[in-house]
């Protein structure tokens, strides 16, 4: 990350207060189990949408 995105009041986000919250794991986070990641995920790569565009 550049230097100047890497302070609190940019991009670079904000420091947490510990206040013993715990934290997520991935499968949380996750929208799409595993396995339908396995078969969809061609559907949220760029370069795969860029094979179905037609230029004229």
């Amino acid at each position: 990350m550049d230097k100047l995105y890497a302070t609190e009041d940019r991009e670079g986000g904000l420091r947490a207060p510990d206040v013993n919250v715990p934290g997520f794991m991935r499968e949380d986070l996750n929208v799409l189990s595993d396995e339908e990641w396995a078969q969809r995920k061609g559907e949220f790569a760029l370069d795969e949408w860029v094979k179905t565009l037609s230029f004229h």
